[in-house]
């Protein structure tokens, strides 16, 4: 990768604060209490349907889209997130596409859930919690890197979907930050556990070992 490709400014760093920081527990504080009404509601397929098979293939391979993805990203700007102004590789794609993964991975979960509600809570959600994140993490690159970011903007204007037609790999070789990738495969981790932990949910509600207290599709 060139230098062209990661645009440093080494004198001064501005780093985004507030609710980029909280990002994280905000969506578990906010999707926890919705993911236990779903797992106390009727199931719509119990396990051994095929509807059952189908979401939870189709959620798991969702699920593990958003991981791969994430680990992607964080291949290209782990360690430098708003020191060095990435545009190659799945920056090239969208701006931030970390957020892209995640939503991957939310859906995934409301697809092995069968849970119409958790999906569409979840689709509400994120734009309500990752938009004033990306406003922070973009102020601080916008400080760090005032001319290139505004070419940044222009040349990749998807925020998070990904613009496929624009995709730059930026060369053969990735500066790799050793610590973030360790800190990213155990999110990666973590996040796969989900899949057994929902099948699990899944078989104990088909069951009647989790009681259905309500419908919530």
């Amino acid at each position: 990768m060139s230098t062209s490709d990661i645009n440093p400014l080494a004198d001064k760093t501005v780093l985004p604060g507030g609710v980029f920081f909280l990002r994280g527990w905000l969506g578990i504080f906010t999707l926890t209490p919705l993911g236990i009404a779903v797992a106390f509601s009727e199931i719509p397929s119990p396990s051994g349907t095929f509807g059952c098979l189908a979401c939870s293939t189709g959620g798991a391979l969702i699920i593990l889209a958003g991981v791969v993805w994430r680990t992607w990203a964080m291949l290209y700007v782990g360690g430098r997130k708003t020191k060095s102004l990435v545009q190659v590789g799945p920056y090239s794609l969208s701006r931030h596409p970390l957020y892209f993964g995640t939503f991957l991975i939310g859906i995934g979960a409301g697809v092995m859930l069968q849970s119409f509600t958790w999906t569409a809570a979840f689709i509400a959600l994120f734009p309500l919690i990752y938009l004033p994140v990306i406003a922070e993490e973009e102020r601080a690159l916008r400080t760090n890197h005032p001319l290139p970011f505004d070419e940044f903007v222009s040349s990749v204007p998807n925020r998070i979907l990904p613009r496929w037609s624009d995709y730059r790999s930026g060369g053969k070789y990735v500066e790799v930050h050793m610590k973030a990738q360790w800190n990213q495969a155990k999110r990666g981790l973590f996040t796969l556990a989900a899949i057994p932990a929902i099948e699990l949910i899944q078989t104990l509600r088909s069951t009647g070992m989790i009681p259905a207290w309500w419908d919530l599709y």
